[in-house]
Formats: C-alpha cells, structure tokens, sequence
C-alpha cells in the first residue's frame, strides 16, 4: 500500500515537472518569435557592453553581419568619436545609475550612414544583480526629420510679415501669425478658434 502511494507521489511528481518544463519551452517558444519577427531591432548585452544576441531587426538598421556583432562592444554603431563616450554612459546605467527612457541619440551604420534611435531598455537580474541589458531600438531618423521641417515651416511662417492664416475645413481658423495680427490688428489669442466673420477685417486704429 505503501509502495502504492509512493508510485503515485513520484508520477504527480513527474508530471508537475514535465508541466513546467512545457510550460518554460512554450514560454521560451514564444520569446523567440517575438525577438525574429519584431520590427524594432532588440540585443541583448553583459555588463561590459559585449553584445550577446541580437534579432534581424537589428542587423538590418545597423548594417552589420552578425559575426561583426556578436562577441563585439555595442559602440561599434557610434560614430568612433563617440565610442567611448557611449561604453561610459553604458557601464554607468549598468551600474545603476537611473536614466529617463526612451533614450535618442545619433549612431552610424556600416555604410557610413547616420540615422536617429530611440532605445528602451530592461535589465536581466539574477539572484538581485544584473546580469545583463535587452535593448530596444526604433530608427526615428524620418519622425525626426518630419519634426524639424514643420518647425521650420513655423518658424517661415510665424516671423513672415505676410498675413498667414490656417483654418480647418469647417472654417474655424487655427492659426495666426504675425503679419496676421499686424494686418488685421487682431491677436492670435483673439481670432484663433472662432469663425472668419467680419470681425476679421481691419481693426480701426
């Protein structure tokens, strides 16, 4: 009898093992395809900046071949200036010191061309220390571009002494710029908002 519940002990036992080792396969499984097919290039790096792993994403913004990457420092994808600088800021947030993210700084393809990333980061701790850094990249470069032109556009149009006035399709006017106010007599605060009527034409001085 006694043998008999032994028997069954050790098979509940097997099976709750067999379980978590399914559990932790479907689990790895399902990191795996998450790490190929993401769009944003993902590593994986040690304390000392080393690169460990990295997804095709990765090789694909960077421009690198993977024996390039692996077994190397990350900094490889600054400009060489900047190599250091960057291995320093690297060891220093491994350290602990604490860094808003995303971070977005300015790094160099093989090909010599320089984009604009944005990086996310997670750290990997064992037994309450870090062991290593998974990185999570975006190229930004157009977003950015697309930023600095509209704030130039801004610029153009805001020191213009043209009246330059923006409206949506309703009417309702949505911008106003200086010449605008100079023309007219009427503030930005005074007219952005509201309707053209005849409130919009010259101002009686």
């Amino acid at each position: 009898m006694e043998e008999t519940q032994v028997d069954e002990g050790i098979e509940q036992l097997a099976g709750q093992i067999f379980t978590q080792q399914e559990a932790l396969l479907i689990e790895e499984q399902g990191f795996r395809m998450v790490w190929e097919s993401a769009s944003d290039a993902m590593s994986l790096s040690d304390a000392d900046g080393i690169v460990l792993a990295a997804n095709a994403s990765y090789y694909k913004l960077y421009g690198y071949k993977p024996a390039e990457i692996i077994g190397h420092s990350f900094a490889i994808i600054f400009p060489l200036e900047l190599r250091e600088w960057a291995l320093e800021g690297y060891k220093a947030v491994f350290a602990g010191e604490k860094i808003t993210t995303p971070l977005e700084a300015a790094i160099m393809r093989a090909d010599g061309i320089q984009r604009i990333v944005e990086t996310s980061y997670e750290f990997i701790v064992q037994n309450g220390k870090r062991t290593a850094l998974i990185s999570i990249i975006r190229d930004v470069t157009e977003r950015k571009r697309a930023e600095e032109a509209r704030a130039r556009l801004a610029a153009i149009v805001e020191s213009s002494q043209d009246a330059i006035i923006g409206g949506n399709l309703d009417g309702t006017i949505t911008s106003w710029n200086k010449g605008a106010e100079f023309i007219y007599g009427y503030s930005a605060e005074e007219i952005v908002g509201k309707l053209p009527t005849s409130r919009t034409g010259t101002r009686a001085s």
